[in-house]
Parts: C-alpha cells; structure tokens; sequence
C-alpha cells in the first residue's frame, strides 16, 4: 500500500493553470463554474489564487492580475504561490482555457478521484484492526457514497425542460392502452394511484395482516404484466416466497410440500408446471440483512439491473445507528428512503409494521395516527396503504375478506379496495397476475 500511495495522484496541473488564465483574461467565466472549489486544486499556489478570486468576486471587486497580487500580498501568500512572476506567468504565458466549464469539470473529477484513493488507503488501513466487521464495512460503503461529485448533486431544470417532459408523459398517456406506470392488481384503487417516478408508498398494518405476502402478490403480479421488480426482503426469506407462490400457482397446499410422500406424480407434474412459469417472471430477491446504507446500495444496483419498482420488507427491520430510540431511528430511515426515491426516479414500496396500541380500539381498521406512533412516517409518504382483515380479529367474519385503505394520496383520490381476497390456504393474496 505504502508504493501505491508513494505514487503522484491524479492530477493536471496545465489545465488548472488554464482555467486560472481564463479568468483573468474573462473574470466572467467564473460564472460558469461554480461548482469548482479551491480544494480541487492539486497545486496548493492554485489553491491560493483561486481562494483569492472567489474572495474578490464574494466583494464584487474586480479580478485582474493587480487585484488578485494585492490580495494574495493582504494575505501574506504571495511568496508562497511563488511570487508575481507565477501570476505573470498564468496571466500571459499558460495555456487559456478555451471551454472553461469542461475544463473545471475535469479538475473535479480528478480531485474526486484522489479523494477516493485517499478514503480507500484509510478503508485499508483500519481493515487490518477491524473489532466489528459489520460496522467496518456499513463505516467504508457510507464513506465511499459520500465521494460524489458536485456535479451529481446539482440538477437544476429549466420550466422549458420540465414542461416539455411533462408533455410528454401526457401524451404517452393519452395514447397508450395502459394506463401511465405501474398496475398492482387492485381493479378500484389501480384507477388512483400513479406508481411511477419519485414515488415512496408506504404499506401498513398490524401482524398477521398479510402485508409481507401482500408485497410479494404484488410483485408476481407485476411479474406477469412485464415489469421488473426488486425485492429485499427483511422479513420473509426467499424460500418462504418461492412456496407460497408455487403453492399458489400449482393450487397445492404448501404445508404437504415437506411431508414425506404426500405428493403424487400429477402433483409434482403440477408444481413442475408452476415453476417453470414462474421462473421466467423478472423478480430479483434478496433476503439478508440489512442497515440503510445496504438498503440504499442494492437499490441502486437493482435500478442498474431494470427493476421498474423496489419493495423493501420491511422498515422496522432496517437497523440504525446505536443509540437512537427506534421512533428516531424508524423516522430517519424512512426519510433516507424518500430521498433515495428521488435519487432513483422510481417508486418504492415500503412495509411498515404499526405497533399494537390500535387493537385496544374496538374499531381496529388502522388510521394516519397510529402512523405517528411509530415514527415521522407520514411526512415523508407519497401514498399510504393500510391493511386490514377483520376476519383476523373477528371469526365470525369470512378472513379472505380484504380492506386496503389508500388513506393518502399526494397525487390524486383517496378510497377503499375491497376486491382483492386473502388465500389464507396459500398465504398469498388472489390477484390478476398469479391467477393467470
């Protein structure tokens, strides 16, 4: 490592000079890189005279060779920069910039680059005295994430651009025979929702509601329409998934699937059949365990290999920093998630466990309220689904009934879904996609 980093870092010191030439020759141009900060610099005398620009300009003072000496000589720099003769040299003799902006964005991107080497050499370092590996490697992935550039933080849009998008989206709908985005299977609430872009919906109910198996009927179901989902699955591990689903799809109680000799040829013939059918549906899962910066990686990797939606099952499993009560630490990793749905420009679809305080209601459908006990979780939601089978809780009452209640909705109507039935045989929920 020592040879390594005995290396020169990736620098360019001619096309620092001439982005400073530049400026002097067009003190206007700085205009056009204001992303550029001293410590992208390599060469600490560019450093300098660039700190001293930004100060006249922070003044509104003129820049020109004479101002930027006076002030260099106020600060005491001027020997260190190597003199007038250096400022002589950038404002006459160096190379000019002839596309400033491009010029500043290679500066930056060569100063990230040393700045990774930089956290790497240090992710190293501590590798070899490592006492907690799970938060050694959550510290070194956090640490490597916060490397971006400007540049990728900064995406301001003109009105001309968002309208001209916006159009777009509007004709697109118009002429298409699918409605814009994404179908979860719901005949009444599908008319409500818009599931697509920056969208965080939030999936909620007490346990044994069904809403790990909710998700996943979701996602067959968006299987058998095309779209590609993603699935980190906190909750329910993949096994589990890949029973239920067969079990639904082969119309075969799950429970015989490990009972010796309980399957007969047609049986099998029929679970063959099923497999075969679902395999070929475009899910990713991942069924491990998680902190919020994992969470936020393998979202990233999911987007990068298609995936139109990403489930996340479910946020009270997500862990957080040590120390924080779990309203904090639920609330900050909700929050995260919104603006990883921005990052993203697609929708995820988040579980959320309510606490047990609602069953001492006698009226037990869940309400927004019993959201805020559990974490700042409305704020930060696009839509919010509640969960509820009465049937759970009353046996009089037929369990495969279903309320899902679209209590919020940024974008459009609010209202109740009552056509989708629990398979509680199956475990999963009878949608369009898996019965097909």
């Amino acid at each position: 490592m020592d040879q390594l980093l005995s290396r020169i870092p990736p620098q360019d010191i001619n096309m620092e000079e001439s982005v400073l030439s530049a400026i002097f020759i067009n003190p206007k141009g700085i205009e056009e890189i204001e992303d550029l900060t001293p410590d992208d610099f390599y060469k600490s005398s560019n450093k300098k005279i660039f700190q001293a620009i930004l100060d006249l300009k922070k003044r509104r003072d003129p820049i020109d060779l004479m101002t930027v000496t006076t002030e260099l000589t106020k600060k005491e720099e001027i020997e260190s920069i190597g003199g007038v003769a250096y400022l002589v040299y950038i404002a006459d003799t160096a190379p000019v910039a002839t596309n400033i902006s491009a010029y500043a964005t290679r500066i930056i991107e060569l100063s990230k680059a040393r700045e990774l080497i930089s956290t790497a050499a240090g992710i190293v370092e501590k590798g070899f005295n490592v006492k907690n590996i799970d938060q050694y490697i959550s510290d070194s992935q956090a640490k490597i994430l916060d490397i971006q550039t400007t540049a990728s933080k900064d995406k301001f849009s003109t009105m001309e651009e968002i309208m001209t998008e916006s159009l777009k989206r509007i004709e697109q709908a118009q002429k298409s025979e699918f409605k814009l985005g994404l179908n979860f299977g719901m005949p009444k609430l599908d008319n409500y929702m818009q599931v697509w872009g920056s969208k965080l919906i939030l999936l909620a109910g007490r346990p044994g509601m069904g809403k790990s198996s909710m998700a996943f009927s979701i996602a067959v179901h968006l299987g058998f329409q095309g779209d590609m989902s993603g699935i980190l699955s906190i909750e329910m591990d993949k096994e589990q998934f890949a029973d239920k689903t067969l079990s639904v799809k082969a119309d075969i109680n799950s429970m015989v699937f490990y009972a010796r000799d309980s399957i007969n040829s047609y049986g099998y013939q029929r679970l063959t059949d099923a497999a075969a059918i679902l395999s070929d549906l475009p899910i990713y899962i991942d069924d491990s365990e998680c902190n919020i910066e994992d969470v936020k990686r393998k979202c990233r990797k999911l987007k990068k290999l298609g995936c139109k939606i990403i489930i996340i099952d479910q946020l009270n499993q997500i862990s957080y920093d040590k120390g924080l009560t779990p309203y904090i630490g639920i609330s900050k990793n909700c929050s995260a998630l919104k603006m990883l749905t921005k990052e993203l420009r697609m929708p995820i679809l988040l579980l959320c466990q309510l606490n047990r305080n609602l069953e001492t209601r006698s009226n037990k459908r869940p309400i927004k309220a019993d959201l805020a006990e559990t974490g700042r979780l409305e704020q930060d939601a696009d839509m919010i689904l509640f969960l509820h089978r009465e049937g759970y809780y009353d046996k009089k009452v037929d369990e495969s009934i279903t309320e899902i209640n679209l209590s919020k909705n940024r974008q459009g109507e609010t209202g109740v879904e009552r056509q989708v039935l629990f398979n509680k045989k199956r475990g999963m929920f009878q949608m369009g996609g898996i019965n097909g």
